[in-house]
């Protein structure tokens, strides 16, 4: 097994965010039931908005965003969100 690196994102890691985030929720995304039921609404997949999600953290809240790396590659991310001093919220993806 390969060793895995934690890591603040960087703006390098937005694309490959953006894969991730598509290939982790699949069509299981309220946005995807949506366009099953109604079609693609406002001219936009349910995979441009689950990946502007990801994007829009990562340069609203960068600090916010931690990447999983190994062999170079990044593999999973998760992001959090602190919502007062004692209660925060914590979301991963990987793949």
């Amino acid at each position: 097994m390969s060793d895995i690196t934690i890591r603040p994102a960087s703006a390098e890691d937005e694309e490959r965010l953006a894969e991730i985030i598509i290939e982790a929720f699949g069509d299981s995304t309220v946005h995807a039931k949506r366009e099953a039921l109604y079609g693609i609404l406002g001219g936009r997949t349910w995979q441009e908005r689950k990946a502007q999600e990801i994007r829009d953290a990562l340069r609203s809240r960068p600090e916010y965003v931690w990447v999983a790396e190994t062999e170079g590659k990044v593999v999973g991310f998760v992001t959090y969100i602190l919502h007062a001093d004692d209660l925060g919220e914590i979301r991963k993806q990987c793949r």
